[in-house]
């Protein structure tokens, strides 16, 4: 059970990071 929730939180992070990248990459231009 914790390593599907390890998992699950470590996808998670991933996607907020590549969101927040975007953003940032579209507001610099």
């Amino acid at each position: 059970v914790y390593k599907s929730v390890l998992k699950l939180f470590e996808t998670i992070t991933f996607n907020v990071n590549v969101v927040v990248i975007y953003i940032i990459s579209i507001h610099s231009s």
